[in-house]
């Protein structure tokens, strides 16, 4: 597993008040039939593990990798992001991966949530999520990527905004939701009840037979639907 940001990790820290502004962090591993590189990536870290964020700023910057955030790529053991504000953020996978068929998680805040961490209070406007993975190995989400439920009991995701397209480049659809590409496991009650949103799909550019995304792309062994409130569609 491997991490690449401003920092790579960043543990049991308070970060506030900063703005990143056209920055670029790409990651391209070799894709082989026996080998796939974990890669967490995000502009102001790869992972927070029992930090708190806030008041951070991302403008007009571009993050590659396969488990990809705006802000990070994993948020753990209670991490807490809050009033994070994205302007023109572009995501995205770096190739194909269907010879490995591992899993792709692209997230506006970040690439994956778990362990009761959080994402809140926070605003993304011109977001830009491309997945070039293969399939249903695919998870794109306004706020995050993935959201494991085994460790989320509360309300890891509430009260964000985001605005932005989302494109694949496969002809088999990916899992796509405006806020959270997959929920695994039932321990996700609350999880959604106070999220709002205001997204804008579809573009001359995206195929015919292109997506309509949902709230949550999808549920995983034993996740139940949910009911959020929202805003436009």
């Amino acid at each position: 597993v491997d991490y690449y940001g401003f920092f790579g990790v960043v543990k049991n820290a308070n970060i506030s008040n900063l703005t990143f502004d056209n920055a670029y962090v790409a990651v391209t591993e070799p894709y082989s039939s026996s080998e796939f590189v974990e890669t967490y990536v995000g502009v102001l870290a790869g992972a927070v593990v029992g930090s708190s964020v806030q008041n951070v700023t991302v403008k007009n910057s571009q993050v590659l990798g396969n488990y990809v955030g705006g802000l990070v790529g994993l948020a753990d053991q209670g991490s807490q992001i809050s009033r994070f504000v994205g302007e023109g953020i572009r995501i995205s996978n770096d190739k194909d991966n269907s010879s490995t068929r591992d899993y792709v998680y692209l997230g506006g805040v970040v690439g994956k949530l778990r362990e009761e961490s959080s994402v809140s209070l926070s605003s993304l406007n011109l977001l830009n999520i491309t997945s070039n993975a293969y399939g249903r190995q695919g998870f794109m989400g306004g706020i995050a990527g993935f959201v494991d439920g085994t460790y989320c009991e509360g309300e890891p995701v509430y009260y964000n905004y985001v605005m932005g397209t989302f494109f694949e480049n496969n002809s088999n659809r990916n899992n796509v939701g405006y806020a959270i590409g997959r929920v695994k496991y039932n321990n996700i009650g609350r999880l959604m009840h106070s999220v709002y949103y205001v997204i804008k799909s579809g573009t001359s550019s995206i195929p015919s037979d292109a997506f309509d995304p949902s709230v949550i792309g999808s549920f995983g062994y034993g996740s139940t639907s949910l009911s959020p409130s929202v805003l436009e569609k």
